[in-house]
């Protein structure tokens, strides 16, 4: 039987509680310091073919349409002109830049989803056109906001053959990777911005500063171009336990560059006078440590894209954080255990292993984490201090994953205003913040 279904937008699901309001106008969607995965759901589901129709205005940035497995993001919060679109059978993103909508309007919505193609319109304007194998898709639709933009509902309404909603999704990983955090001393941050923008090719990206875990941080979330990763830089006091950086004593956590050509970005290096390691080759691949001004060790590999064409050093983008460990099963299974993360077939083998988490951010492929047997992890050295790994934690979550972390860890931080930080087996940082 197929259905037309007006939803009583009291009826829908709220994914997150003291999410919704009701107002004179429908539905207001809007939770302070809840970042992402917000949405109000259909208690059915529905069979492909479907037809989503919302009617719906934000204050600021993401308005978020949802079906099954995937999403549609308008007035992304890092670039309201990109359209980012997750497709609904498995996920798989794709984008455009058709995603502006003007704030404080109303607007009609249209997610069309036939068994080879899916369609999206706004106030009658096609913005995405997909083809694609949705046939044998099901779910619930919704619509929702994400990092802090109010989103109003006047309607919502679906079109399709209702079903059985799905089995309820795992719960959400405590844990989520977040940006990497590079330390510089108090007064260098613009000198930083400087040298990184020179050598390294990032761009600032004003407006966007860091995390606020402590009053005294500074810093500015840099950008590759082209959408190849991103870092924040950051300074802050160093008047609490947390935010104190020993420029004696690192760990085994370091964060990959990807270069053109390896060889090439060393002679660069060299040529400008740029602190480095002698070129390593191991297992057919080439790399070499590179140190900026204040000691941080960032490692640059041989990237894959062959279409980027990278100015300067040649370094063009970031790869998958990496983490030295002496005991790779034993560190696979405190991984997995305390933060929550999964071991993937794919790119896990002979001493290494690829973890996955939930999904944030674009750029930089902060989903992934991968841990390296590395023998030398019991004595760490000199110079690697300053390059920090951050777990995100959901505002209200933040106590039970300090309490879940002490159960596992005798040393532990304090937890200090909306942040801790704990250590591996091996001495490596983990560094939670909400």
């Amino acid at each position: 039987m197929t259905a037309t279904l007006e939803e009583k937008l009291s009826d829908l699901n709220a994914s997150i509680a003291n999410y919704v309001t009701e107002t004179s106008d429908g539905l207001s969607l809007y939770k302070e310091h809840h970042l992402d995965k917000t949405y109000v759901l259909t208690p059915r589901a529905y069979r492909v073919p479907v037809k989503i129709e919302a009617v719906a205005r934000t204050d600021s940035s993401n308005i978020r349409l949802k079906y099954g497995k995937g999403q549609i993001i308008f007035n992304w919060e890092r670039n309201h002109d990109s359209l980012r679109c997750g497709e609904p059978s498995k996920g798989r993103a794709f984008n455009n830049m058709n995603g502006r909508i003007p704030v404080n309007e109303w607007n009609h919505f249209v997610w069309e989803i036939e068994p080879d193609f899916m369609r999206v319109t706004v106030n009658g304007t096609e913005r995405l056109l997909l083809e694609g194998k949705f046939s044998n898709i099901k779910g619930q639709a919704g619509i929702g906001s994400a990092f802090r933009s109010r989103v109003d509902v006047k309607s919502f309404r679906v079109s399709g053959e209702e079903t059985d909603p799905p089995p309820a999704p795992l719960k959400p990983l405590m844990f989520e990777y977040d940006e990497t955090h590079i330390s510089v001393p108090e007064g260098s941050l613009e000198q930083a911005i400087q040298w990184y923008t020179r050598h390294l090719g990032l761009e600032p990206k004003p407006g966007f500063g860091p995390c606020t875990l402590h009053p005294s941080m500074k810093g500015i979330l840099m950008q590759f171009p082209n959408g190849q990763g991103s870092l924040h830089l950051v300074t802050v006091s160093e008047d609490q336990e947390h935010f104190r950086v020993n420029r004696e004593h690192g760990d085994h956590f370091h964060l990959q560059l990807k270069a053109k050509d390896v060889r090439a970005a060393f002679a660069y290096a060299q040529e400008n006078s740029i602190r480095t390691s002698s070129l390593i080759e191991e297992h057919g691949e080439v790399r070499f440590q590179l140190y900026d001004p204040y000691g941080n060790r960032l490692t640059v590999t041989q990237g894959k894209d062959s279409a980027v064409e990278p100015t300067g050093s040649g370094i063009y983008g970031c790869d998958i954080p990496v983490v030295g460990v002496s005991d790779l099963e034993k560190s696979v299974e405190w991984y997995t255990k305390v933060l929550g993360l999964k071991k993937s077939a794919r790119g896990s083998g002979d001493g290494y292993a690829l973890l996955r988490g939930i999904y944030r951010h674009n750029g930089a492929k902060v989903n992934h984490l991968q841990l390296v047997h590395d023998p030398n992890c019991t004595n760490p050295t000199a110079g690697r201090p300053g390059v920090r790994q951050y777990f995100f934690v959901e505002r209200h979550n933040l106590k039970k994953a300090y309490q879940k972390a002490q159960k596992w860890c005798t040393l532990i931080s304090p937890l200090e205003d909306k942040a801790f930080h704990f250590y591996d087996p091996d001495g490596n940082r983990i560094n939670v913040y909400s």
